[in-house]
C-alpha cells in the first residue's frame, strides 16, 4: 500500500506547450498533470475547483477567481460571471482523457480545460482499500505487523505535511 497525496493552489495556466501548470503564491511553477501521474490507476478522492484569491468579490468574474476579463473565458464567465467550477469524486484515476472510473461502472470526466486563467485548488489522495488491508493484516507476525504500522504512520505524516503547505 503506497500513499500519495497532491495539494496544489494558485493561478492555473497553460504552458506554451499546452501543459496545465499552477503558479503558487510563492511564485513556484508546478506542472499539474505530472503531479497526478503517481495516482493514475489507483483509487483516489479528487477535488478541483476555482478559488477566488483575496476573498470573494461578487462583482468580479468567478467571484474573483477568473483572470480572463474582458476576453472569452473557457469556463464561461463571460456569459455566467457568478459561476464557480467545482468537481469532486472518488474513483480510479485514468488519463487520456482525465477521468474517474466509478465503482458503479460509470465514468466522471475531469474538466481541467476550465482551470487555465483561474485561481484554484486541486487536491487528490489515494484511498486505501480497507478490506484488502484487513486481509493483509490477518495472520501476520508481530514484525510484519510493525512494518504495516510504520506505513500507516508515514501516510498520516504525509497527510499532516500536505495540510500545512
Amino acid at each position: 500500500m503506497k500513499f500519495h497525496a497532491v495539494l496544489l493552489e494558485g493561478l492555473f495556466f497553460a504552458s506554451p506547450q499546452g501543459d496545465l501548470q499552477v503558479q503558487t503564491e510563492t511564485g513556484e511553477i508546478i506542472p499539474v498533470l505530472d503531479r497526478l501521474l503517481p495516482l493514475v490507476g489507483q483509487q483516489v478522492q479528487l477535488a478541483v475547483h476555482h478559488l477566488p484569491s483575496g476573498g470573494v468579490d461578487p462583482s468580479a468574474w468567478g467571484w474573483g477567481s477568473c483572470q480572463w476579463k474582458p476576453a472569452e473565458c473557457p469556463a464561461g464567465h463571460h456569459t455566467r460571471p457568478n459561476f464557480l467550477f467545482s468537481f469532486s469524486g472518488n474513483g480510479v484515476l485514468l488519463q487520456d482523457p482525465w477521468r474517474l472510473d466509478l465503482s458503479d461502472g460509470g465514468t466522471s470526466p475531469i474538466d481541467f480545460a476550465v482551470m487555465p486563467g483561474h485561481h484554484g485548488r486541486l487536491a487528490a489522495a489515494t484511498v486505501p482499500d480497507i478490506e484488502k488491508l484487513k486481509d493483509e493484516l490477518i495472520g501476520l507476525d508481530a514484525g510484519v505487523l510493525g512494518a504495516k504500522v510504520d506505513e500507516l504512520q508515514e501516510m498520516l505524516r504525509k497527510l499532516s505535511e500536505d495540510k500545512t503547505k
